[in-house]
């Protein structure tokens, strides 16, 4: 059994998630706020009020979200109340017994796993129920799940890291192509896979765990790994986990027999996946194909002729064809100028004329807006220096009168 929690927010885009199919091939409500036959309006109501809650506090963090994924098969015999009491164990072991909570079952590729959402928000405290080591606490309660409901114990995280490390870099330093290292990874119970994002290569194990490659190579970069395996087609993580895990069975009862019918098709695809047609140190020659498939166009040509027709001129090289073309071009090139340059140079002298006439009429009516609104504060600073002035002549007249007749 895989568990994965997370605390989260954004409640509208968590509603959306838990009710819309996508991928999934079926969806079941199992318990909304402690209603077993709530519908998808109801689990959006409950959902928005657990986000609206959480804004009396200082989080915006409103939920706490675990994903309950039995082994393979195991799925297939889990009842609602098998459910029930796993989401209890998890409650109990992390401290949200007695919260709301919201349960949906979603079916993917014949497999069905649990999404349990329950509010962080505590009515009692007014507090939200703090997050701390809930990724131990949910790891711990995992084996308890695991036995209440009779599934076959989980070890715990990467217990064989160190054997697998070794024995990686020890398949990656024995082998010098990409083809080599998936065929002898495959031999010895792994499977080379493509990632995504920051890890592009990843290897999964007999029980279906998947690891990032380059971690797992002592001494080694991803340029050198991505180098060595750049030709090669691989199935994705998601792909290689379900192989190895139908390789591996899914029940006690039925494993062995499982376990033979799936053989063929596994070893059948981990073939083709090991298998390339050329080393991935060396370039590939598309110029073989591509002389093959002009042999065969000539071939056909020359049974529709006639025999006794003159063997045809040989094949041009690339080069040469690039030269012609290019004396042709400039050819066509040189005859469209000496038969069209007279009547250009007249259009392109008329559209010169013009547009300089345009240009000397735009000149001509700004000149004229310029001057017509200066005009009218021209004349008045001219009248207010005349009248100053006048005023000047009285005020000196009048002193010499007064000096030449004084009292």
């Amino acid at each position: 059994m895989i568990l994965r929690a997370n605390i989260r927010s954004d409640g509208a885009q968590l509603a959306q998630y838990l009710v819309t199919l996508k991928d999934n091939d079926a969806i079941e409500i199992l318990e909304v706020d402690g209603r077993e036959d709530a519908d998808k309006l109801f689990l959006q109501q409950v959902i928005m009020e657990m986000q609206l809650n959480s804004e009396l506090t200082k989080t915006n963090k409103a939920f706490f979200n675990v994903q309950i994924n039995p082994a393979y098969g195991e799925d297939q015999t889990m009842t609602r109340e098998d459910w029930y009491k796993a989401a209890d164990i998890l409650a109990a072991d992390t401290g949200f017994e007695n919260q709301r909570r919201v349960i949906v079952l979603h079916t993917k590729k014949g497999r069905t796993h649990a999404h349990v959402v329950w509010e962080r928000y505590n009515f009692e405290t007014g507090k939200v129920i703090p997050a701390k080591h809930f990724i131990l606490k949910v790891d711990k309660a995992r084996p308890k799940i695991e036995e209440a409901l009779g599934h076959k114990r989980t070890n715990y995280r990467n217990p064989q890291r160190k054997e697998l490390k070794e024995a990686v870099t020890q398949l990656w330093n024995d082998t010098t192509t990409g083809p080599e290292f998936i065929k002898s990874a495959r031999k010895a119970g792994y499977m080379v896979a493509a990632g995504t994002g920051n890890r592009p290569f990843m290897i999964v194990d007999e029980n279906g765990r998947a690891f990032d490659l380059v971690r797992q190579i002592d001494g080694v970069r991803t340029k050198e790994v991505r180098a060595r395996l750049r030709h090669e087609m691989l199935v994705t993580d998601k792909e290689a986990i379900d192989l190895m895990r139908q390789e591996q069975g899914t029940s006690s009862g039925k494993r062995e027999q499982e376990k033979a019918e799936l053989k063929p098709v596994v070893q059948d695809l981990a073939a083709s996946f090991a298998e390339s047609r050329d080393d991935a140190t060396k370039e590939r020659k598309p110029d073989k194909d591509k002389r093959k498939n002009d042999d065969i166009f000539d071939d056909f040509k020359d049974s529709g002729k006639d025999k006794t027709e003159p063997p045809p001129p040989p094949e041009k090289t690339d080069q040469q064809r690039k030269q012609e073309i290019a004396e042709q071009f400039l050819d066509n090139k040189q005859s469209g100028i000496d038969e069209k340059s007279t009547q250009q140079e007249l259009e392109r002298q008329k559209i010169i004329a013009e547009q300089e006439r345009q240009r000397q009429r735009n000149r001509e009516r700004k000149r004229t807006r310029h001057f017509s609104g200066q005009i009218p504060i021209l004349e008045q600073i001219k009248e207010f220096f005349h009248d100053i002035a006048g005023i000047i002549r009285a005020a000196t007249a009048r002193n010499r009168t007064i000096q030449n007749n004084p009292r």
